[in-house]
Parts: structure tokens; sequence; C-alpha cells
């Protein structure tokens, strides 16, 4: 799991910030994708290029939107089916994330998957696009365990 936002607390502000990037007056792509990416890299600036060009197209915004949309649906069923989970699971955050904060999602988390390997990186939201080595010197061991 990679900045799950399942684990985020849902409050008032989360709601409306998520019936808003699910309207018409969302942040565009671009400079949302600006905010939640820390790091910069070939991997990242060709994310952001994605973000100025193709994610910016109508079909794909309205997809977005609807995922936005879902985001403010209460989480209580999705946090209920973590606690079914016994696989064996790798949770990854970045602790400069400002969309799925690391430190509090990391808690409620590990409390619905106690068995959980629980990875931090020094990234934002995507650490598999901003770390991509560090990133897979923690995924790779892990597929091969399991």
């Amino acid at each position: 799991m990679i900045s799950s936002a399942v684990f985020s607390p849902q409050n008032l502000f989360t709601q409306f910030f998520c019936r808003f990037q699910g309207s018409r007056f969302s942040v565009a792509p671009y400079y949302f994708a600006k905010l939640y990416l820390h790091e910069r890299n070939d991997i990242t600036h060709g994310m952001l290029n994605r973000a100025a060009t193709t994610q910016s197209r109508e079909a794909p915004k309205q997809l977005n939107r609807a995922l936005w949309r879902n985001f403010a649906l209460p989480n209580d069923l999705l946090l209920a089916a973590c606690a079914n989970i016994k696989t064996s699971t790798l949770i990854c955050f970045g602790d400069k994330d400002p969309i799925v904060p690391a430190k509090k999602n990391s808690k409620v988390a590990l409390r619905y998957l106690p068995h959980a390997e629980l990875v931090t990186f020094p990234c934002g939201h995507a650490p598999f696009a901003e770390l991509p080595t560090e990133f897979l010197k923690h995924v790779l061991p892990f597929l091969d365990q399991h």
C-alpha cells in the first residue's frame, strides 16, 4: 500500500477538500502534482509534464474528479475490510506528503494491520517516483520474501 488515504481520518475539512477536488473547481492536475511531489528527478518531471498535458484533458480530469468524489465517502467499510487482510502487507508513506500525512496515517494503518511492515520515505506522496532506488530497496526484498 502506497500513500493510502484509507487510513486518513475523515473530518469536515477532508470531506470538503475531496468534494472540491471532485468538482469543476478542482485544482488543476499540474498544480496539484506540484504540491504533492516533493522530490524532483526525471520521473517526477515526467509526471508533472503528463499532469500539464494528457492529465489536463477533459476525460482524464473527469475520471480524476470522480475518484475524488469517492474519497469523500465514509471510509468505515474500507477500514473494516483492512482488518480482514491476513496476508503480508507493506505500507509505504512519504513523510513530506501534504495529502496523506505519514505520521497520523501510519498509526491508523498499524492499528488496522498490526502485522504489516511500515516504511516511511523522506519524500512526498509518490515514493516510487520520487525516490525509486530507495523504494525498490524495500519493495523488492519484501516481494522476494513473500
